[in-house]
């Protein structure tokens, strides 16, 4: 019997809030929270646009969301190894928002922090993200520049990290 072999994809969809009137109505209304199944509909439709009915063979019969948390906005994805994770990788920088529901969509930057061969790997990945130090801190902390670095210090006086997500 043969063993498929898969590649795991850890993603952060870091939301875009565009003008100062978005960003009064996100404060004052809650959007709609996406799911694991609009990043699975919303990768589809990246690679059907992108890639056409051959990407999609490639990628299609393997690929699956496992995890997706709306709090933390990580993702795990699983893909076939070889030239379908190329695909996949490619259709989801290509993604620029993901719809919820019948909604308009939200705006996102994917982006790829992990990629292993195991989800054992991607999720002790995925528990490393927000940790402060490499001895890993109990201060979690999420934070978002999309502009300019920063220094972030921890208050256990951890060492300071770089942030630079630029658009």
């Amino acid at each position: 019997m043969v063993r498929f072999k898969n590649r795991w994809l850890l993603v952060e969809f870091i939301p875009i809030v565009s003008s100062a009137s978005d960003r009064a109505i996100a404060t004052t209304q809650s959007q709609e929270e996406i799911s694991g199944k609009d990043v699975f509909n919303a990768l589809k439709q990246s690679v059907l646009l992108h890639f056409g009915d051959i990407g999609w063979g490639e990628v299609g019969a393997s690929l699956a969301v496992k995890y997706f948390s709306p709090a933390t906005n990580l993702c795990i994805l699983r893909v076939a190894r070889g030239p379908a994770t190329s695909t996949a990788w490619a259709a989801l920088v290509l993604l620029d928002r993901v719809r919820a529901g019948d909604g308009e969509g939200r705006k996102v930057v994917p982006h790829v922090i992990h990629v292993s061969g195991t989800l054992k790997h991607a999720q002790i990945a995925a528990a490393g993200v927000g940790v402060c130090g490499p001895s890993g801190c109990p201060h979690f902390f999420v934070v978002v520049v999309l502009t300019a670095s920063t220094g972030i210090a921890c208050r256990c006086s951890g060492p300071t990290r770089e942030v630079n997500r630029a658009l």
